[in-house]
């Protein structure tokens, strides 16, 4: 058998690229009923066959009721896909609106979101992207699953108000959920993550968390604060990040809300927790950037493990509680200023650089896990109105080796 020159160039290029296009179908919606199965919905009354290029014009309404594999799609107008559903890209392609309810999307290229993607229930996989450069993607409250399996950018809205689940499930494999400069996350619900590969929160714009159900970031997240981003928590709700962090932007506590760090975190854009919200930091966290807590701060207080905290910047205000049963590292050139009410140390404070005390009452208390004392081999000013106190049941000691004021 020979094969023509001809032959084996179309056999290269398919292999390279896929089927090439069955044609290009235009919706009319003429049918009885909006579902894509119904052949009188398409201009020429006949289903776009597998591969086929496809418009939907604007004001359309598409259900896909079946399976529907395409080139590439072109959507103005609205298109859902329901239970039983699936619609694959092959191609590029571009969705004005676009609801998954219940079925599949498995995108194997680039889709851009012009308007607004919701997903209520269902799934998003596939080898391709998803694009909102000036569009919104919403994750809505219908205690459905929802799962997600393939990178995520979008300079609009990120509306979390479900949780959704972030399937990278091969060691290779890669999640990238991309906030842009100018993007909002408004985030009520948690986020998970399944499978080996990589999950990343990349944030570039403001991520607020909301909402009285204390959204969470599940471990094996990673997230990154980019500078001049932020994270902030509104009042009377609460986030948990259980991943590693690393915070280049600032985080924001209100009055009356709660953060959570509890893997290892690295705060290079500073801590604000005002009035009475509270902080809970449970992993290893080095801080560089500005800290200042107003309120109750639990370091490992409440997961019983055994935080260390290594604070770099130049300035940093606990003028809160500040329960402390992790050590605290001051590095050189960092300086830690603990004072304002109550600082109970569980464990040990080791200060090469600058540590004062001021108008607070410091207690040093002896626990199963370890004893407080503070070691400062670096200048130790204390000027308080308050008392420092050791509990008898233990050796608690302050051992200052550098200059004392």
């Amino acid at each position: 058998m020979r094969l023509r020159i001809h032959d084996v160039f179309l056999a290269v290029i398919l292999a390279a690229h896929g089927p090439l296009s069955a044609g290009t179908y235009t919706w009319d919606g003429e049918g009885q009923s909006n579902n894509w199965s119904e052949a009188t919905n398409w201009v020429g009354d006949a289903v776009p066959p597998d591969f086929s290029d496809i418009v939907l014009p604007k004001g359309s309404l598409v259900v896909v009721d079946g399976d529907a594999e395409v080139s590439a799609l072109d959507c103005r107008g609205f298109i859902q896909i329901n239970p039983g559903g699936t619609l694959v890209l092959a191609d590029p392609s571009t969705m004005y609106l676009g609801t998954v309810n219940g079925g599949v999307i498995e995108n194997n290229a680039l889709l851009t979101v012009t308007n607004k993607l919701t997903q209520r229930a269902g799934d998003i996989r596939g080898s391709g992207s998803i694009e909102a450069p000036a569009g919104s993607v919403f994750m809505t409250a219908d205690n459905a699953p929802k799962s997600l399996a393939q990178s995520l950018s979008c300079d609009g809205t990120i509306d979390l108000r479900a949780d959704l689940n972030l399937n990278a499930q091969d060691p290779g494999d890669s999640v990238v959920i991309d906030v842009g400069a100018s993007a909002l996350v408004l985030m009520e619900g948690d986020l998970t993550k399944t499978g080996a590969g990589s999950v990343t929160l990349n944030n570039h714009g403001t991520i607020t968390a909301s909402g009285l159900l204390y959204p969470a970031i599940s471990a094996g997240i990673f997230v990154e604060n980019h500078p001049g981003a932020s994270v902030h928590v509104v009042q009377n709700s609460g986030l948990s990040m259980f991943g590693r962090c690393r915070m280049a932007g600032q985080i924001s506590i209100d009055q009356g809300a709660f953060c959570e760090l509890g893997g290892e975190a690295d705060l290079l854009g500073g801590l604000v927790c005002q009035g009475i919200g509270a902080i809970a930091l449970a992993g290893m966290i080095d801080v560089q950037g500005p800290v200042t807590i107003d309120c109750r701060a639990l370091v490992n207080g409440e997961l019983g493990g055994s935080a260390d905290i290594t604070f770099n910047s130049t300035m940093n205000w606990f003028n809160g509680v500040m329960l402390g049963e992790g050590r605290a590292l001051i590095g050189p050139g960092g300086h830690a200023l603990l004072g304002g009410n109550n600082l109970d140390l569980r464990r040990t404070i080791e200060a090469e650089g600058d540590f004062e005390w001021f108008s607070g009452n410091l207690q040093l208390r002896a626990t199963p896990e370890g004893v407080g004392r503070i070691v400062a081999s670096g200048p130790f000013t204390a000027d308080s109105n308050g008392a420092m106190s050791g509990d008898t049941s233990g050796v608690p000691d302050v051992v200052v080796t550098g200059l004392i004021t």
